[in-house]
């Protein structure tokens, strides 16, 4: 395996899609999964004391693994983790991200209005790793042409975000299409091109098509999305948890998008997770 791809599991069904993405996503690009199953303290009071919320905490460790048993029973080479924690939810997956290559979370539907202060929000803007959003319902695309688009821009969150979309696209044997909202001749398309040139000679087996537009970005953006299997974004990163500072494109592309949004915020290198052993729970 190489790398990991670690998801905040929830039981709800944008949790359970969450997983369904991860598990999907690892084996098209030969990773393994850590299931991270975060619970507060408050809610292990279950009335009765300790007693209690040792009960409350086996409850809640059943849940996970047999979710995540019924995906081993299906793909039993999946190398496939366990972690269930007593910690907040937002401190918790945000110490997780700095061993992720991508840290999995389940997001509201586009069909409804997105609260801001939302923890996927929070964990866009403070997580170490790329941050995916999987909407409840997420299903395999059936386009058996593969593409990944990025938005892309001349800042270091914007080639941040093309330097993971064009790996990504490599792992996943697919197209990476780059759409730049500036004119080609402008300073920012001019800075754009000296960077796609510098990936081609990087990542010579990488397909990339460039897409200017002079209309609005994220318009452009979520219309890619309807046959594509991954958008991927920068955004604003910040080392305050608490940040929802994401940008007015992201915001927009995470409210309408119709496949998977990875939202990238810095470069980033992930360093040695914690160790569970396959099959287990560590509390």
């Amino acid at each position: 395996m190489n790398g990991q791809i670690i998801v905040g599991w929830t039981d709800s069904p944008e949790g359970h899609s969450a997983l369904d993405w991860a598990v999907h996503q690892a084996l098209l690009t030969n990773r393994s999964v850590v299931v991270v199953h975060e619970m507060l303290q408050d809610s292990l009071g279950g009335g009765a004391g300790e007693q209690g919320g040792s009960r409350m905490l086996v409850k809640e460790k059943s849940k996970v693994d047999a979710a995540v048993h019924a995906v081993a029973e299906r793909f039993r080479d999946l190398d496939l983790q366990i972690a269930v924690e007593v910690d907040a939810p937002s401190a918790g997956l945000l110490r997780w991200s700095s061993a992720a290559d991508v840290l999995v979370v389940g997001a509201p539907s586009r069909l409804h209005p997105r609260m801001l202060g939302s923890l996927p929000e929070h964990l866009a803007a403070a997580a170490e790793s790329p941050v995916a959003w999987i909407s409840a319902g997420w299903q395999p695309s059936s386009n058996t042409n593969r593409t990944v688009v990025v938005g892309a821009m001349p800042t270091p969150a914007g080639r941040a975000a093309v330097r993971f979309a064009a790996s990504e696209a490599i792992r996943m044997s697919a197209v990476l299409i780059a759409v730049v909202g500036s004119s080609r001749l402008s300073a920012d398309g001019q800075a754009m091109l000296a960077h796609f040139d510098e990936l081609a000679i990087a990542e010579p087996e990488l397909t990339i098509e460039v897409d200017w537009i002079d209309a609005d970005p994220a318009e452009a953006l979520v219309g890619l999305s309807r046959r594509s299997q991954l958008l991927v974004v920068g955004t604003h990163h910040s080392s305050d948890r608490w940040s929802i500072r994401l940008g007015p494109i992201t915001e927009e592309v995470l409210r309408r998008a119709h496949c998977p949004v990875i939202t990238v915020a810095r470069v980033h290198v992930s360093t040695a997770p914690t160790i569970v052993e396959p099959g287990k729970s560590s509390v």
